[in-house]
């Protein structure tokens, strides 16, 4: 170690071997570096006369620092501007790698905060830099001082305003616990709003705080910081390391990510982190990462893998989406743009899966949007229907029905109301349709009409009359969350149809769940005079979700995938009749009507349609629809 004599301002070598012998007692300097120029360098004590190194603003800083070291009794010196060879690079190299080392053998370290008191002391840009964050833990003294060299305090007696600041508990900064005691992304927490020079550097000043030593290589910018994650998941199972929280940088280059993180801000969060047991650690082989999490459903096309890692008890999960190899995997933000979060109930009763994650991934994911356009509501009559759409969206638009994330119940509810001038015998029995999902994300409808006497049928309809009479134009009321958590499809044993299917209508509402992989072309339901297509397309996505839902390059997208629903009209048997009327069970708002449908067991006799061309674009609808929100727009 290359060490600067107190007394004769020239340098002297010390083995590290001996950096621990009461003769070698050193002190060592952290500061805020001035400009370049302004700074004493290696070749300018060495070759540059006293006048040119005088006229340095860094001479003076040297000058005091030494005073100080030699107070303390300490023969030596050692300060980063001066001490270090930068024009060897592998000096440079070994110093880096060494620097965690040198400030925990030192005697003191002098931190000089050279805009105090300019400043207040918990302003200064010194909290603000990515290597005095190794200079404040490592060394076992710290003593702070002012542009003009006045004492400020030390670390002993600062230890509860240092750690209100940077958010270091007190025992890592007085050695009183060992920093392997503090989870991976706990450590890197404390980086998060720390700033260097170079950006490799945001990644090398961290090495000591992992005991890790890998070689420099400047050029290689935001790389330097997957090199050191890559390095730290050799030596430990730590899976909070991918607890990091997809922010603004991420959207603004790519919607996806690998499980490596592009740089410590994204741990700003994760201050409170904590490592639990049960990791079986990961390896990584032809540019894939592997490791085994626990896997739930969020939203279709995207998972919540969690991790052996806790906040405040609850357990943590990364947001995860795959790409078209059914077995790798990349994080994404989910349609909720949470891509990191907590959940508080145990997941241990889940099988372990193995997640192989690309360390550079360059496929993007297919985004699938959670929830159904409904490009065609044409029910047999449905020019004599008022049709109102209530839709779990924080902010529908026309058509579109859609939820943010899997726990906030079924995705929609449709209401087919007969208008005051239509002819009964002549509509469709259909007054309810309401649309989810299961736990596999496959599509969940279920139909019924006002004139069934089932409890959901009266729950449904009593719990969309609360929520329409709640509607707000900004949020989702309470009566609005409940009404799509009432009948949860998710839980609901529907019956599985076919791409192609007929089936009757019978005197209970009919549930149907539909194959994520096939979807249904065309599906006649008997009774009901309704013909539905649902089908996986590529279409135009409302704008609130375009935002949501970002190109590469950051611009909304115009397209996703999604369930489009076509609901058409095939007519009704001609041996339908009516048997009575009623007004004590109506569809809400449909107050003026109820009529009691009762079906024959006779074969289908009607005429079938054409055909639904999927490839078309928006049709237009000639029924009255109103999107009901809690922010409600009348379409006529």
């Amino acid at each position: 170690m290359r060490l600067l004599n107190t007394t004769t301002l020239r340098f002297e070598h010390v083995p590290d071997s001996e950096l621990d012998l009461d003769k070698n007692q050193y002190a060592i300097l952290s500061h805020r570096w001035f400009d370049d120029e302004d700074e004493v360098s290696y070749e300018d004590l060495l070759h540059s006369s006293s006048r040119e190194i005088s006229s340095k603003r860094g001479y003076a800083k040297i000058k005091g620092f030494c005073k100080l070291a030699s107070e303390a009794n300490c023969r030596y010196g050692w300060i980063d501007t001066c001490c270090i060879n930068k024009g060897n690079s592998s000096e440079l190299s070994e110093a880096i790698n060494s620097m965690y080392l040198w400030y925990s053998y030192s005697k003191i370290c002098i931190a000089y905060l050279g805009d105090v008191p300019r400043k207040k002391v918990e302003d200064s840009e010194w909290f603000d830099r990515g290597w005095t964050l190794q200079e404040l833990i490592a060394p076992k003294e710290v003593s702070f001082f002012d542009q003009n060299w006045k004492t400020l305090g030390t670390k002993s007696n600062l230890l509860a305003e240092l750690t209100r600041k940077t958010r270091i508990p007190q025992a890592i900064l007085n050695h009183t616990a060992e920093l392997s005691t503090c989870s991976v992304a706990q450590r890197f927490s404390w980086a998060a709003t720390r700033i260097t020079k170079r950006v490799e550097d945001r990644a090398y000043s961290l090495m000591g705080l992992f005991e890790i030593n890998m070689p420099m290589i400047y050029g290689e910018r935001e790389n330097a910081f997957i090199r050191l994650q890559q390095q730290i998941i050799q030596k430990s199972k730590d899976e909070s390391i991918f607890a990091w929280t997809m922010g603004e940088q991420i959207a603004a280059s790519k919607t996806y990510s690998g499980l490596y993180a592009p740089s410590p801000s994204v741990y700003i969060n994760c201050s409170n982190m904590v490592q639990t047991p049960g990791s079986m650690g990961f390896s990584e082989n032809n540019g894939d990462l592997s490791l085994q999490l626990r896997i739930l459903p969020n939203s279709p096309g995207t998972f919540r893998a969690v991790l052996h890692c806790a906040e405040a008890e609850n357990r943590v999960f990364i947001v995860l989406t795959r790409l078209s190899n059914k077995h790798e995997y990349v994080r994404v933000r989910d349609p909720a743009n949470i891509s990191q979060g907590t959940i508080p109930e145990s997941t241990d009763f889940l099988k372990r899966q193995e997640i192989r994650v690309p360390v550079s991934p360059n496929e993007a994911p297919i985004p699938i949007f959670f929830g159904f356009w409904l490009r065609t509501l044409q029910p047999v009559g449905y020019d004599q229907f008022r049709i109102t759409i209530l839709s779990n969206c924080e902010s529908p638009e026309r058509d579109y029905i859609c939820q943010q994330h899997f726990n906030q119940g079924n995705t929609g509810i449709v209401c087919l109301e007969p208008k005051p001038s239509s002819d009964s015998s002549k509509l469709s029995p259909i007054r309810w349709i309401k649309f989810g999902f299961d736990e596999e994300y496959n599509p969940m409808l279920w139909l019924a009409g006002d004139y069934q006497l089932e409890e959901e049928v009266i729950e449904t309809r009593d719990s969309f009359k609360r929520a329409i009479a709640s509607k707000s134009s900004k949020v989702r009321t309470e009566e609005h969350k409940e009404a799509m958590k009432q009948g949860l499809l998710r839980e609901a044993p529907g019956v599985l149809v076919s791409y192609v299917e007929t089936r009757r209508w019978k005197d209970t509402p009919m549930t149907l769940r539909v194959d994520r992989h096939r979807g249904v072309h065309e599906l006649k339901i008997k009774g009901l005079g309704l013909k539905i297509s649902v089908q996986l397309q590529s279409y135009p996505i409302s704008s609130t979700w375009a935002r949501q839902q970002p190109n590469d390059d950051g611009t909304p997208s115009q397209t996703m995938w999604g369930w489009v629903v076509d609901v058409t009209e095939v007519p009704l048997p001609k041996d339908l009749f009516i048997q009575d009327m009623c007004i004590s069970l109506t569809c809400f708002p449909c107050i003026a009507l109820g009529t009691v449908y009762r079906f024959s067991q006779s074969a289908w006799t009607g005429k079938v349609e054409q055909a639904v061309d999927l490839a078309e674009a928006e049709k237009p609808i000639n029924s009255e629809r109103v999107v009901e929100e809690p922010e409600v727009a009348t379409v006529s």
